[in-house]
């Protein structure tokens, strides 16, 4: 890993610091000056580079997917809540209703 950050510091283009963020960009830079650096520094920061492309990804569908489905679960928890709250409410209020009608009309007479 010493070689390869000299290797991006020699290129002039970018420092270390900015090493994983503009990696592509430093790697274009490297192979156009393949007098500084040597091939098989340049072929392990392209395999740097695709390792860290494919994990970043792989993050970002995992995380996608994930999301997904927590929507999923929480609407499907709200429709099922509402579903049971409104079939459970309802023949209780009306049972509530005919009961006090029926004991409003029993006062009644």
């Amino acid at each position: 890993m010493v070689e390869v950050k000299s290797c991006l510091k020699s290129t002039h283009f970018f420092g270390p610091e900015v090493f994983p963020l503009y990696l592509l960009v430093v790697v274009e830079s490297i192979s156009s000056s393949s007098s500084t650096c040597s091939s098989s520094t340049v072929v392990v920061v392209e395999l740097v580079v695709i390792i860290i492309v494919v994990v970043v990804v792989v993050v970002v569908v995992v995380v996608v997917y994930a999301a997904v489905v927590v929507i999923l679960i929480v609407a499907v928890a709200v429709v099922v809540i509402v579903v049971v709250a409104v079939v459970l409410v309802q023949p209780a209020s009306n049972s509530f209703i005919a009961t006090t009608v029926r004991l409003s009309e029993s006062n009644s007479m």
